[in-house]
Formats: C-alpha cells, sequence, structure tokens
C-alpha cells in the first residue's frame, strides 16, 4: 500500500468504522453497549500456538468482537491466513487481554461467554472482487468461509454481507445497516502497517494542529512514538521528521535536537496531506539525497 492515496482511503475506512460504532448519523455500536476497549492490541495464545493483532476489539460486557480490515487492494492470501487466527485463538487468551485493557468494572462482567470477529473492507472493493477475475473470487470465497464481511463507504452505511455475528443485535443491526457520513471525522490516522505519509499526516494533524502554536510546539521522536502508542521504529520517525523539516513545516533546534513547529509554518503544516497527493517521503528524500550529492562541500551554516 505504497503511496498517500491509498493510506487515505484506508484511513478513511477505520474513520467510518469509528462513526459506525459512536453512531454519529444514527444508531451506532455503543447503543447496544458496546465500548472500544483497545486497538492494534497484541493477543498471543501460547497454548494454541497462535496469536491476532485485532485492529478494534469491542466489548458488550461478556462478549467480545474483533474487527479487522483489508487494505484497498486485492485481498492476499496473507490477509486471509491473517484473519483465518481469530478461528483458532482460545477463550483464556481473550480473558488475559481484557485484564490488560482499560475497562471500568462496571462494564465488564465476572467472564467472558464468547467472542467472534468481522472483516471490514470498502464495498467496491467487495463488488470487484465478487465479479473480478477467478483469483479474486477464488480469495474473496475463502475470506468469507473464515470470516463475517461487512462493507463500507462514505455516505452510505456499515452493512453485514456475510454470514451472522454471534450476537444477534449486532448482526440485526449491521444487517439494517449503520448510516455513515460522507466525511467522518478524522479519528484514525495510523492503520495495521504505518507508512511514511500517514505519520506525517499524524504529527501534522494529530499532533501539532491540536495544540497550542502560539509558543511553538517540540517534538523529539520519543514523544512521536509516546503520543501513538505505536511499535515505530526510530528510523522512519526521523525520516518522516526530517521530511516535515525540509517541506519547511518546522526546524530543528540545535540546542536539544527538538523539531520545533510554529504557528508562523501553519500553511505548511496544514498542506502536508495535499503535498503528499503528489510526492511521496521517500521520493522526495530520494530527490533531496541526490542534490546534497552534488553539494557535499558546502556547510549547513554557510
Amino acid at each position: 500500500m505504497n503511496g498517500w492515496v491509498p493510506q487515505k482511503q484506508h484511513i478513511q475506512t477505520h474513520n467510518l468504522f469509528h462513526s459506525a460504532v459512536f453512531g454519529e448519523e444514527n444508531r451506532g455500536l455503543v447503543d447496544l453497549g458496546f465500548r472500544i476497549v483497545g486497538d492494534f492490541m497484541y493477543i498471543p495464545d501460547t497454548r494454541n500456538d497462535v496469536d491476532i493483532e485485532p485492529p478494534y476489539t469491542l466489548l458488550d460486557r461478556n462478549t467480545v468482537v474483533f474487527f479487522d480490515f483489508i487494505t484497498p487492494e486485492r485481498i492476499t492470501d496473507d490477509d486471509i491466513q491473517r484473519i483465518a487466527r481469530y478461528n483458532e485463538i482460545g477463550l483464556e487468551a481473550v480473558e488475559n487481554h481484557l485484564s490488560r485493557t482499560p475497562i471500568s468494572e462496571d462494564h465488564l462482567d465476572s467472564d467472558i461467554d464468547w467472542f467472534d470477529h468481522c472483516t471490514v473492507m470498502q464495498e467496491d472493493q467487495y463488488i470487484e472482487h465478487q465479479s473480478g477475475s477467478a483469483e479474486q473470487r477464488e480469495h474473496l470465497r475463502r475470506l468469507e468461509d473464515v470470516s463475517s464481511i461487512a462493507t463500507v463507504a462514505p455516505g452510505t452505511s456499515l452493512s453485514l454481507e456475510t454470514r451472522e455475528i454471534r450476537h444477534d443485535d449486532l448482526t440485526e443491526l449491521l444487517n439494517n445497516g449503520i448510516h455513515v457520513p460522507k466525511s467522518p471525522p478524522n479519528m484514525v490516522y495510523l492503520t495495521r502497517e504505518v507508512r511514511d505519509e500517514s505519520l506525517a499526516v499524524g504529527i501534522c494533524e494529530e499532533i501539532i494542529l491540536n495544540r497550542d502554536l502560539n509558543g511553538g510546539v517540540a517534538l523529539s521522536y520519543e514523544d512521536v512514538k509516546n503520543h501513538f502508542g505505536r511499535d515505530i521504529q526510530y528510523e522512519q520517525i526521523e525520516d518522516v521528521l526530517a521530511y516535515l523539516r525540509d517541506i519547511g513545516a518546522c526546524r530543528k533546534r540545535r540546542d536539544d535536537g527538538k523539531f520545533l513547529f510554529t504557528k508562523y509554518k501553519l500553511s505548511q503544516i496544514m498542506g502536508c496531506r495535499h503535498r503528499l497527493e503528489r510526492e511521496s517521503v521517500e521520493e522526495h528524500l530520494s530527490d533531496e539525497d541526490d542534490a546534497e550529492e552534488g553539494m557535499s562541500d558546502l556547510s549547513d551554516f554557510m
């Protein structure tokens, strides 16, 4: 999923799902008593020698539903194998997972009775696989064998396309469809695979634009990693901050090495996502490296 455009589409699918959870247009999953109690959490099951990493864990007192997502490309063998692991995880591992989540005592009954999972994909992607090549149809059939599937598109609804989920009220709600807005609020910036472009937009829009820029906002590599709470390599954070510095969204302080964002660079900060539609972070940094090779004898401080 290279480039900002497919990343943007995938992020939008996550945000449409969030809109359905919170019922921004009409009745949502929260109205059934579900709450998101964990996102992108690693759940190992040593007894069954399997692990899962659901993007979202939803809890309704003593029932759990995991939601996973397919990227806006073709369904792959890796996707099917990843989703199939939800059928192999044990109840004990799920309960151990919930014990590590910030759940209020009044929302969790004593034991989990059951759990299930659902795979979310874009509506047009689902239709394309239904009527596509033999390989696409086969991959969709295999995915349907291991998971219920819900589809979503901007301005339509989150709707169940295949087999029922083990929760009658949830199945009924998804069969009727949960209406979602055409332009959902940006609640999610990073998906399963953290890409440079998504991280750059997330830093600008989720971190910087939600802070008071009057005195400036200084970020270190650790600040970025801690904010998102994800396993992001420092080399990737370094590249993305170097990119933001290079496009004029921030500057690097000499005293502590932090990257300073100010109100005077607001246009560059807000314009980050539009710039990325023309050129990826890697392409930009590669061009800059080529330019620097031709100026290797010049100092940065001349």
